[in-house]
């Protein structure tokens, strides 16, 4: 699933395993938040066809 490495992005963030590029940070973040949003829009169209 493509969401699924925004988990090691964020452990990589809170436990500072590497130095944090704050330019990169910023563009995984971008690019994670338009993943869910492409997740959470199949979700309801599904759940919408179940009903």
């Amino acid at each position: 699933m493509a969401i699924a490495p925004s988990a090691g992005e964020r452990n990589i963030i809170v436990h500072e395993y590497e130095d944090i590029d704050d330019v990169t940070v910023f563009e995984s973040i971008d690019d994670t938040l338009n993943l869910y949003r492409e997740y959470v829009t199949a979700v309801l169209e599904y759940l919408e066809k179940a009903q």
